[in-house]
């Protein structure tokens, strides 16, 4: 990981688990926030409250949202290739994701 300290910011660059690209984003995060959760001692999710559910799992992984849309279009074509889900299944999904 690496940082860069702007005032009440920091933009962070990542390894992404699934791809091995590196990838960065600017976060309302502080230095002081990043060491407490480096030490293990408060959990992501505690730590960082301001952060948006993208801006948390790139925090953790180092993916950024294309990379979760390309994973689910792999899994999605897969699952629907060998019959364990169809196209309309999945359909159905994605109209309810979007409404929660």
């Amino acid at each position: 990981m690496s940082l860069t300290i702007g005032e009440n910011k920091m933009q962070i660059t990542r390894k992404s688990i699934l791809t091995g690209n590196e990838n960065t984003m600017e976060l309302p995060i502080t230095i002081l926030q990043v060491r407490d959760w480096l030490d293990g001692e408060i959990p992501a999710f505690q730590m960082f409250p301001e952060l948006s559910p993208e801006q948390l799992d790139f925090l953790i992984t180092g993916m950024i949202p294309s990379e979760h849309e390309s994973l689910r279009a792999e899994v999605r074509a897969e699952a629907i290739a060998s019959g364990e889900m169809t196209a309309e299944e999945y359909a159905e999904i994605d109209a309810e994701a979007a409404y929660a």
